[in-house]
């Protein structure tokens, strides 16, 4: 059995039509990364349209930018929600080891913008589905290794290694170089023992066909990062518990403590609360759970930010309490990862 894919198959997240919903998000994202891939971009195309001043982090200013540049169509606050909810995927820390809620490091971006389209019924994702069985199982294997491994750096390496002529996008003879260079840095890092995943010269051109996206007879890096990004691991690029579903995780393990705390606070006893009154709540199950100490506490500020900034408000700018506490249950998921049911507690 695959432990990695059972181990994955059960969830908490947010239930469908819920009060808490990030589908704005997943459409907005959709939406860009399906702009990107049309368009070859090469690496540093791809860099400057988020790090407009290539200091190698992205901040909340520059996502903006980028938005307009792009022309997504969203609020302010809407980028300022979504740059936290890269924050809290991304994970970047200051040199202090604290993470850093105002800047993220633009490479740890692309990475999780790349995870994030993995789970996108985008046209790209559809079209690897139906790709041949010796293509995904060799992409996998090999993702998995090198993002396990901490190696991801590795693909950007590689790519503009094998880039001949420097224009930031991979001939199919360059691409048959870039995975022979993977394939050898897989070897070095994979366990004692494992056999090499090698293939044949014919297959990697012919998944150098495969991994044109757009057609256009070029491999971006952008294709090369979508082609190799597991389907299974969390976002940032290592095999870890996505923060997001942490933090719903978190709101399920405590929803009485969280319920008790709520009707505490609504002195009206009218079973509702706005954003502020809610992210009270959220900072008293902190300081109950962790104490004093930020180490400890299950929450971070940013991530109550990112998550309360989610909350479908109604027109008096409140919600019902139990309807946002309902909003969390325990999924499964099926065989290509889409959830399917709402487990019954």
């Amino acid at each position: 059995v695959d432990y990695n894919r059972f181990l994955h198959r059960f969830h908490v997240g947010l239930k469908v039509g819920s009060v808490v919903r990030s589908g704005w998000a997943d459409e907005i994202l959709q939406g860009i990364f399906q702009k990107l891939l049309d368009c070859d971009r090469t690496a540093q195309e791809l860099l400057t349209i988020f790090d407009r001043n290539a200091d190698g982090v992205l901040t909340i200013p520059e996502l903006a930018e980028a938005f307009k540049l792009l022309d997504v169509g969203i609020t302010a606050a809407q980028v300022r929600a979504l740059f936290l909810t890269f924050a809290a995927h991304t994970n970047t820390r200051t040199e202090g080891g604290l993470v850093n809620t105002d800047a993220i490091d633009v490479s740890s971006f692309i990475s999780a913008f790349v995870a994030i389209a993995q789970h996108q019924d985008a046209n790209h994702v559809v079209r690897m589905r139906a790709w041949p069985k010796w293509a995904l199982d060799y992409l996998r294997h090999l993702g998995k290794q090198l993002w396990t491994h901490k190696q991801g750096s590795e693909v950007a390496a590689a790519f503009e290694a094998c880039d001949g002529n420097k224009n930031g996008l991979l001939e199919p003879d360059e691409f048959v170089q870039v995975m022979r260079h993977l394939e050898a840095q897989c070897a070095k890092v994979g366990p004692i023992g494992q056999p090499q995943v090698r293939l044949p010269l014919h297959q990697l051109r012919e998944l150098a066909d495969l991994a044109d996206f757009s057609g256009e007879g070029q491999v971006s890096y952008l294709e090369v990062l979508t082609a190799l990004q597991p389907a299974d691991t969390a976002l940032g690029g290592q095999v870890r518990v996505d923060l997001f579903e942490q933090i719903c995780q978190t709101i399920w393990l405590h929803r009485e403590a969280l319920m008790t705390a709520l009707f505490i606070l609504d002195s009206g006893r009218t079973m509702r609360a706005g954003p502020d009154v809610i992210t009270r709540a959220l900072e008293e199950l902190n300081r109950a759970v962790g104490g004093n100490v930020e180490e400890e506490q299950p929450l971070l500020p940013f991530q109550i930010e990112a998550l309360v900034s989610h909350i479908q408000l109604d027109e008096d700018g409140q919600v019902n309490y139990t309807d946002f506490l309902d909003s969390f249950t325990i999924e499964s998921a099926c065989e290509n990862g889409v959830f399917v049911k709402t487990m019954a507690l």
